[in-house]
């Protein structure tokens, strides 16, 4: 997704019932008009990474990074 967003969950007349921000680098778990149940997951985002997008094509390559033992 884009870097800021919002997800609006309206009733079956189209009247706004819930609004929710949605942050930068999260997994949309449903489609846009597509109907939800009650306490359906709509929404997957992991504190922990951290998303990194390139503006161009090539090859990754890694540096000074160690692992684990």
């Amino acid at each position: 997704m884009n870097r800021g967003g919002w997800m609006i969950v309206a009733d079956s007349k189209g009247r706004e019932r819930e609004r929710h921000q949605i942050v930068y680098g999260a997994k949309l778990k449903v489609k846009e008009g597509q109907e939800v149940e009650l306490a359906q997951q709509l929404v997957e985002w992991d504190p922990f990474s951290f998303s990194t997008l390139t503006e161009e094509a090539g090859v990754v390559a890694f540096k000074d990074i160690l692992d684990k033992p």
